[in-house]
C-alpha cells in the first residue's frame, strides 16, 4: 500500500470512528485498520508494554502518514482537536502512559489528541473525505503517527 492510499485509508477509519462514537482517536483509527490489536491495547494500557508504538504494526513513516492525514482532515472538517490524558489501569496509582520511543512532546501530544464534532454538528463527517478520495474515503484504512 503506497503513502497515498494508507492515507486515504486513515481518513476513512477516522470517519467510521467519528460516526460509530462521536470522535476519533488515533489509538481507534489504528485499531480499525489492524495496525493495533485490542489485546495489545489493554497490554500497554496495564503498564505491560513501555510505548504504544512497539505493538503497532508499520513502520514509524507509514504511521506518520496516517497521523498527518487524520490531523488535517479532523481540521478541514473543522473537528475540534482535544487533548486526551491516557493514563494507566489496573492496580496501584494511575501513570501517564507513553506513545512513543522518543518520548517527543509533540508527537506523544499528536497521539493523545481526541477530535470532537462541533456541538451543532451532525454526526457525520463528509468535510474528512478530501474532494478527490472518491469511494476510497469510504473504504477502512489506517491513521497513525505524526511527527
Amino acid at each position: 500500500m503506497n503513502r497515498r492510499e494508507l492515507e486515504q485509508a486513515a481518513i476513512g477509519a477516522a470517519d467510521r470512528c467519528l460516526k460509530a462514537k462521536g470522535h476519533i482517536s488515533v489509538v481507534d483509527v489504528l485499531m480499525e485498520l489492524g495496525k493495533l490489536s485490542r489485546e495489545d491495547y489493554e497490554r500497554w494500557r496495564f503498564r505491560q508494554v513501555p510505548f504504544l508504538e512497539r505493538v503497532i504494526h508499520g513502520n514509524l513513516a507509514q504511521i506518520n502518514a496516517m497521523l498527518r492525514a487524520v490531523q488535517t482532515n479532523s481540521a478541514k472538517g473543522k473537528l475540534k482537536a482535544s487533548w486526551t490524558a491516557y493514563m494507566s489501569w489496573g492496580k496501584g496509582k494511575r501513570q501517564p502512559l507513553r506513545f512513543s520511543k522518543s518520548g517527543d512532546p509533540n508527537l506523544e501530544r499528536a497521539y493523545a489528541t481526541h477530535y470532537l464534532l462541533p456541538r451543532t454538528a451532525p454526526a457525520t463527517c463528509q468535510a474528512l473525505a478530501p474532494a478527490d478520495a472518491g469511494d476510497a474515503a469510504n473504504e477502512a484504512v489506517p491513521a497513525a503517527h505524526a511527527g
